[in-house]
């Protein structure tokens, strides 16, 4: 496994890979260990899901949120306009209300760190949220 050494200056990274059903993963940079993952449903439980990771950073340490970004072109289904919507609510609602640093990512990004993806995140949970601790991993190991 190349797990990311955590030489960053956050404590928690929050992954969220969008849609119809979206994907989190939260990650404890420190201790390198999944601290949940899991999937949610609509605007309300998405905005919660910020609200109270922000609150879990309190002590003053900081908290990063990595998304995966869409990419698509022609004709977009009513699937592919809910993704992009959610996706500009989540950057609006980090940046504007939450003041929270938030970095997009290239679907593609994620492959190299699918299989330790799959071991971290149980069976019983969606691919959504092996997509998004996928992206939080390659964030931490760029950034290391």
């Amino acid at each position: 496994m190349h797990l990311p050494s955590g030489q960053q200056n956050f404590r928690l990274c929050l992954g969220l890979d969008p849609g119809i059903t979206t994907g989190f993963a939260l990650w404890d940079c420190e201790q390198h260990t999944l601290v949940n993952s899991g999937t949610i449903q609509g605007w309300q439980l998405c905005y919660e899901l910020l609200r109270s990771t922000k609150l879990l950073a309190v002590d003053g340490r900081e908290l990063q949120i990595v998304v995966e970004d869409f990419v698509g072109g022609g004709l977009r289904s009513v699937p592919a306009i809910h993704t992009l919507q959610l996706l500009g609510f989540i950057t609006g609602v980090c940046e504007a209300v939450l003041d929270l640093p938030c970095a997009i990512q290239a679907p593609q990004l994620r492959r190299p760190f699918l299989t330790e993806a799959k071991v971290l995140v149980p069976n019983e949970n969606s691919v959504h949220a092996r997509d998004a601790l996928a992206h939080i991993l390659y964030f931490l190991w760029r950034d290391k």
